[in-house]
């Protein structure tokens, strides 16, 4: 084995590496950053600093050509800057990626690379130039999950190629021609584009492998027996049983749908349109449910919405993807298919809000769900889409719901049984869902009361915003002051009195990320920033880092109001 991971700054490499040394104990791990500190007894950060980027590239170079050299197999974690393009090509290069790499990162220990920019522009300039070389000369994707710290089951299948998909698609593209051999014996359909593979590389495979399931998507018009069925593109010819199938180009739902109406051969049918709404999802999910057998709706999105619909296709319909190098956001990661149980749960769970793809509720529940032969997903949508679609995702089967931040108070005002807690909060994060009886919770409290345990009686506090969290901030902090993140103003005084208390040991940080942050003044003195928020690119964690101040994310909050999540569920389940 000859290995490197590649990805952005702060993906994870290095821990990931620690977990990859467990899955594959006779091989030798390195961190390159670490193999530079032992030579240079340096921190990375000094070095940077003493020498500049330039002779640390350099140093980085020699350092991973000496370790190549040295040995036969190898896994090495390179940093986001190394240059990849030097690297041999008998070397297979993993590709970590995280859906949150492009929003950005904040790091509070990292050597700067650019100090005329912001901390998140600095990185996002970086993230900009680096992801498409990463793509174009990555081997294989590894989509990691958001929240994994330790050895995790469905990962180490993956890495250790583990597994067999048979209810999937997968895309091929040029890079993993080389691995066929690997990819036959994991994924039993895979999908051949024309625009990703050239004619003679497809031609080679189908000759190589004839009795294997592939899916041929043609792109281009030289494909051979491309032709057009009442003037709609076959857009895949897949034999199956004798059955081809069709999709349509149009992104609008209603077109695709009235262009695949005047089909009259037995064709399978597929629509997948770009579509931002729910009730075009409703219409697309009612289209395909008149006749499953022969139909499958593949939403898109510009933000990866559906991602949970796809997954829920499995159970719905026979042809399905999943993601690999391609730019189809909604398609559910190996680590979101894996997880699914062979036969359709009779209720699953999904944490909802927006944003949530940063959520580590997917993997913070996985244990849970899957000892229930069940499984736990994110669903994007805002109060109104809450509301007004719950009742179609219930259908769909939702039993089990987290709730972020943006939709507390809606999840109590749509509950049927809210606890007394819930009640007292004016706000819920978890619901259970029985025969479309709501029942609402809310541990938020417990969790809070343990990220401000070190807080005395005498220690002054300060709360930047709060949303649907702020009653419950007032209850364990009365004499905190209040101040809105919108404007910066001490809540319950006059526009024109910014603040009475400028020296705080404690500022809680309860506000999201917005385009226009309004930050506490400079003369607003802190001790401890303790932020609700366990996001890399939290202004809360921007603000710290800006500041010098120390800093405590929200990560032991969210922890624990998970497991008392699970409490809550379990008990509703044994009534």
């Amino acid at each position: 084995m000859k290995k490197v991971f590649i990805g952005h700054r702060g993906v994870g490499k290095t821990s990931l590496l620690k977990r990859h040394m467990n899955y594959f104990s006779e091989t030798k791990h390195f961190d390159l950053d670490k193999e530079i500190e032992k030579v240079t007894k340096s921190t990375i950060a000094e070095y940077f600093q003493k020498y500049g980027e330039v002779s640390f590239r350099n140093i980085e170079a020699e350092i991973f050509k000496e370790i190549s050299k040295n040995n036969f197999d190898y896994v090495v974690s390179l940093g986001a800057g190394f240059d990849i393009a030097s690297l041999a090509d008998d070397i297979e290069i993993l590709y970590i990626s995280r859906s949150t790499d492009a929003d950005g990162r904040v790091f509070l220990n990292r050597p700067r690379l650019e100090v005329s920019l912001n901390l998140l522009d600095e990185y996002k300039k970086r993230f900009i130039d680096r992801n498409e070389i990463f793509l174009k000369k990555a081997t294989h994707v590894y989509h990691l999950p958001e929240g994994i710290v330790s050895e995790n089951n469905i990962e180490k299948i993956i890495l250790t190629q583990d597994f067999v998909i048979k209810d999937a698609y997968y895309t091929l593209t040029f890079q993993e021609i080389n691995y066929i051999k690997k990819l036959v014996k994991l994924f039993k359909n895979i999908e051949l584009r024309t625009d990703l593979l050239s004619i003679d590389s497809i031609k080679d495979l189908l000759i190589r492998y004839p009795q294997h399931n592939w899916l041929i998507s043609v792109r281009s018009e030289n494909f051979i027996n491309f032709k057009k069925i009442n003037n709609i593109d076959v857009d895949f010819k897949y034999y199956f049983k004798g059955c081809q199938i069709i999709s349509t180009h149009t992104d609008l739902i209603d077109e695709g749908i009235s262009q695949l109406s005047k089909v009259t051969e037995k064709l399978h049918l597929k629509l997948c349109p770009l579509i931002d709404t729910f009730a075009d999802l409703i219409k697309g999910y009612n289209w395909q449910q008149l006749d499953p057998n022969n139909r499958s709706f593949l939403p898109r999105s510009t933000t990866g919405k559906w991602i949970w619909y796809r997954q829920l296709s499995k159970y719905l319909q026979r042809i399905n993807f999943v993601k690999n190098k391609s730019e189809n956001i909604d398609q559910p990661s190996l680590s979101e298919w894996l997880v699914l149980p062979e036969e359709k749960p009779s209720g699953w769970g999904a944490v909802l809000g927006q944003p949530i793809h940063f959520s580590r509720s997917p993997i913070e529940h996985q244990s849970y769900f899957l000892a229930q032969k069940s499984f736990f997903t994110r669903i994007d949508l805002n109060a109104e889409e809450l509301e007004y679609n719950l009742k179609f995702i219930i259908d769909l089967g939702l039993k089990f719901a987290a709730i972020t931040a943006p939709l507390k108070q809606t999840a109590l005002k749509i509950s049927n049984k809210k606890s007394e807690l819930s009640l007292e909060l004016k706000s819920a994060n978890t619901l259970y869902i029985e025969k479309h009886q709501v029942s609402c919770h809310n541990t938020d409290m417990m969790g809070f009361k343990k990220l401000v345990r070190s807080i005395r009686k005498t220690d002054k506090v300060a709360i930047w915003g709060g949303g649907g969290t702020l009653a419950m901030m007032q209850k364990i902090l009365p004499g905190a002051d209040l101040f809105s993140s919108q404007t910066g103003l001490q809540r319950g005084l006059s526009d024109s009195t910014k603040f009475i208390q400028s020296n705080y040991d404690y500022l809680i940080w309860a506000a999201p990320r917005t385009d226009k942050p309004v930050w506490p003044q400079n003369n607003f003195e802190i001790k401890t920033l303790l932020d609700l928020n366990y996001t890399d690119n939290s202004l809360g964690l921007e603000f710290a880092a800006y500041r010098k101040i120390s800093y405590k994310s929200g990560l032991e909050m969210f922890e624990l109001q998970a497991l008392l999540q699970q409490e809550f569920w379990s008990l509703n389940e044994r009534k």
